[in-house]
């Protein structure tokens, strides 16, 4: 994280997505900024996002094992998780299973 966005995080931020895995020196630097500022992490909304890599140019991602790291992003603070359904399903009618699945299966990693 260079100097100016960690400026503007702990002075104007209410949220921070960092659009991948932030790194541990990353996440100190802003809870050191942030305590310095009279603030804590705890003011900041952490998004995280669920991503995964694709076999090949027209495949889709194994939301299962997509899933898999999510646990430690909750643990680590991230209440926000983003996801882009059109990465697990090609076709929009299967928009309904596909949400119902998704709850179903992060309600399972998390209790």
């Amino acid at each position: 994280m260079h100097a100016p966005l960690l400026r503007r995080l702990v002075k104007y931020g209410h949220g921070f997505n960092p659009l991948g895995v932030p790194s541990d020196t990353d996440m100190k630097a802003l809870t050191s900024g942030l305590k310095a500022a009279g603030r804590s992490l705890s003011d900041i909304e952490l998004v995280g996002g669920i991503n995964g890599n694709f076999e090949t140019p027209n495949s889709l991602l194994d939301l299962d094992r997509v899933l898999e790291p999510l646990p430690a992003k909750v643990e680590a603070g991230f209440g926000t998780i983003c996801f882009k359904p059109s990465m697990y399903i090609d076709d929009a009618k299967e928009m309904g299973a596909f949400c119902r699945s998704l709850i179903k299966k992060s309600d399972a990693l998390l209790s």
